[in-house]
């Protein structure tokens, strides 16, 4: 059951130029990767160590990041992890996100960040955790979808041409259109 009686529904978040309406957005997952090494001290006996940053950055410089086709984007974010400089960091981790507006493209990014972690890991005896979690579905309207008609003649009504477009980006209308497309 939902609380929302409207018939439609408008985000005004999806930037200029004015008249702008997007039709389509990608889903974005969210990965959450912690490397587990093996902490020793870097000075005295560095060989007994593992460096999880080591193996992130390994694993990182391994897949793409950036704009990986019209639709796909990978990043990583954030990375933490060590205590001090005199210690082999024994984890690390980091957060990233693959988006796309297409499904089968989506999965396939995120396996592939996925194997570079635990290739990585496993390659320089490490381990490695991995949590993916769902920031927003992606949707895709039709021009000929009846909210769009309708936002297109508002923008023609107001002088502002309509310009239909595709985001690389997310907003609240991937939450609202994931609960009605």
């Amino acid at each position: 059951q939902t609380m929302l009686t409207s018939e439609y529904g408008f985000v005004l978040d999806g930037g200029p130029p004015l008249g702008s309406i997007v039709t389509s957005a990608p889903a974005s997952e969210c990965l959450e990767i912690t490397v587990h090494g093996k902490a020793a001290h870097a000075g005295a006996e560095p060989e007994k160590g593992i460096n999880a940053i080591v193996a992130a950055a390994k694993a990182i410089a391994s897949f793409p990041v950036g704009r990986i086709d019209a639709e796909t984007t990978n990043n990583v974010g954030v990375i933490t992890g060590g205590q001090a400089r005199n210690v082999v960091p024994n984890t690390v981790t980091v957060i990233a996100e693959a988006r796309s507006r297409n499904q089968t493209t989506l999965q396939e990014q995120l396996s592939i960040i996925k194997s570079a972690f635990e290739v990585e890991a496993a390659t320089m005896g490490a381990t490695v955790s991995i949590r993916t979690t769902n920031s927003y579905p992606a949707y895709h309207l039709t021009n000929e979808y009846p909210v769009i008609r309708l936002a297109a003649k508002a923008a023609s009504t107001l002088g502002f041409p309509p310009q239909f477009r595709e985001s690389g980006g997310g907003t609240d209308a991937n939450h609202f259109n994931g609960f009605f497309t």
